[in-house]
C-alpha cells in the first residue's frame, strides 16, 4: 500500500504547508470593494430598506466602515480546507481558524435562524421546502408586474423599482458579494434572496454567507480569486 505524501511545513508562517505557499504564489487575489449604507439618508429615502436591515440584524455588515487587510484576506481564502459540510479550517496570520456559519452569525451579530433552506450559490428549480410555492413567475410578477416572458430565468436588475434595486445592491455588495460585471443580471438564486429580504422571510443569512465564501474560494477565473471582505 502506498503511503500518503508527507506534508511539508512552510518556512513562511503565513501558510500551514509548502503546498499552500506555492498555491498562493500562483494566484492573484482581488477584494470585492466594501460598500456601506448611509443610514441618515436611507432612513428618509428608503425606509423599507432600513426596516429590512433591522429585521435581519445586518447593522455590523452594512453600517460599519473599516479598512480591509488584503494580505490577511488572501491568506484566509488560499488556506481554506474542508473539514465537513459546515466546518472549514484556515490559517491566517500564523493562527488556525475554524470557519463556520456560527462564527459568522456570532461575530456579525446576525439574526438567528434554524431554516435549512439554501438558494446560493446555485439552486435547482423549483425551489424546495419551505418555499416550493415560490416560482420564477412569482418573482417576476412581484418585481416587474405582468407575465414572465417565456424562457426568461435571469432578470434585469436595472429594471427594478428603486427600493428593490437598493436592496439588491445591499445583497450583492454586502451579503453575497459579486463582481460589478455580474450585477446587471439577476440569476434565480439572487432573485429569490431579494424576494426573501423584501418579505422578511425566515432565511439563514449566515449560512448563505458561509457558502458564498466557500464558493468564492473555489471559483478561480484566470487565476484570480475575488474575495468577499467579511
Amino acid at each position: 500500500m502506498l503511503r500518503p505524501p508527507r506534508v511539508q511545513p512552510s518556512t513562511d508562517t503565513r501558510f500551514p504547508t509548502e503546498q499552500h505557499r506555492i498555491s498562493f504564489s500562483q494566484h492573484s487575489y482581488s477584494v470585492i470593494k466594501c460598500r456601506y449604507i448611509n443610514r441618515p439618508c436611507f432612513t428618509s429615502y428608503c425606509p423599507s430598506v432600513i426596516e429590512m436591515i433591522a429585521h435581519y440584524q445586518l447593522d455590523r455588515l452594512v453600517y460599519c466602515s473599516h479598512a480591509v487587510n488584503r494580505d490577511l484576506c488572501a491568506q484566509f481564502f488560499n488556506n481554506l480546507e474542508k473539514v465537513d459540510d459546515l466546518v472549514y479550517s484556515t490559517w491566517v496570520g500564523g493562527k488556525d481558524i475554524q470557519f463556520t456559519p456560527a462564527l459568522l452569525r456570532t461575530s456579525l451579530e446576525l439574526r438567528q435562524s434554524a431554516c435549512p433552506f439554501l438558494c446560493y450559490p446555485s439552486r435547482d428549480l423549483p425551489f424546495g421546502d419551505p418555499y416550493s410555492h415560490i416560482t420564477l413567475d412569482t418573482l417576476y410578477e412581484y418585481f416587474f408586474g405582468g407575465e414572465r416572458p417565456l424562457g426568461v430565468s435571469d432578470f434585469r436588475s436595472m429594471s427594478l423599482r428603486v427600493q428593490d434595486y437598493v436592496m439588491y445592491r445591499i445583497l450583492t455588495a454586502c451579503i453575497l458579494p459579486i463582481t460589478s460585471r455580474d450585477v446587471p443580471k439577476m440569476r434565480p438564486s439572487h432573485s429569490f434572496f431579494l424576494y426573501a429580504l423584501c418579505h422578511h422571510l425566515d432565511i439563514d443569512i449566515a449560512l448563505h454567507m458561509f457558502y458564498n465564501t466557500i464558493h468564492a474560494a473555489r471559483l478561480v477565473t484566470s487565476r484570480v480569486v475575488h474575495m468577499s471582505y467579511y
